[in-house]
């Protein structure tokens, strides 16, 4: 969260001309603020429980974005990708060479990208032909040891033998949860306790989304903005 972004208001920016002093007594909604930091702590504390268990990963072709444009087809079709998993409520998180590059060798003989706790098995890719030649070489035995590279189809198609090549990715990963309705601008994290499986749903756009649900009967709705 980035707090001082609150008060800028609508998508018209009104009070960005400025820095307000949203953080002192004499700002009008500074009585709300300790609604919305009980909101956060909470955030904070469900977000934090167990572990977060999504093993799929989105490759950034930052050597690409370095040759090209800003605007360019590798940062376009990246960003693409991006929202094309979060619409569909697939984790994911997102990491360059260096993470393949600090990779455990063994677990990555045996189809694991690991960096800390976390642990990868699913990498996505999008158009990156400055790939460097040793994260090539370690896909590749990321792939044998069992490990799945799935390319998008593009202007600049991922070459890498044992590599899936798709125009969908959602059509290849499913999201841990079962939606019905149009699911744009809703996100999905999952992390697992001991005891359950915490799912945490956010809606980004700016009007309720009329989206149902499939979940077990044993299920509990956490409500972060009353604490219920």
């Amino acid at each position: 969260l980035n707090p001082m972004l609150a008060p800028y208001g609508d998508d018209k920016g009104f009070q960005m001309v400025g820095e307000p002093p949203f953080l002192k007594e004499k700002f009008a909604c500074y009585a709300d603020l300790k609604i919305f930091n009980e909101y956060e702590q909470r955030l904070m504390y469900i977000t934090g429980i167990g572990r977060n268990v999504s093993q799929t990963a989105l490759y950034l072709p930052i050597r690409g974005f370095y040759v090209n444009e800003q605007d360019s087809e590798y940062c376009k079709e990246f960003e693409g990708a991006g929202f094309q998993m979060e619409d569909a409520q697939i984790p994911f998180d997102i990491f360059d060479d260096d993470v393949i590059l600090q990779s455990d060798r063994v677990l990555l003989q045996n189809g694991i990208i690991a960096m800390g706790n976390a642990r990868y098995t699913t990498l996505v890719v999008t158009s990156c032909r400055h790939m460097r030649e040793d994260v090539k070489a370690l896909l590749e035995v990321f792939i044998a040891g069992g490990g799945r590279v799935i390319a998008i189809k593009g202007f600049d198609t991922f070459a890498l033998p044992g590599a899936g090549i798709t125009e969908d990715v959602t059509g290849v990963l499913q999201s841990p949860l079962s939606f019905i309705g149009c699911t744009k601008g809703i996100r999905l994290m999952h992390r697992q306790a001991e005891n359950a499986d915490i799912y945490c749903i956010s809606n980004e756009n700016f009007h309720a989304a009329p989206v149902k649900l499939k979940v077990s009967d044993n299920a509990c709705l956490i409500d972060i903005t009353s604490g219920s």
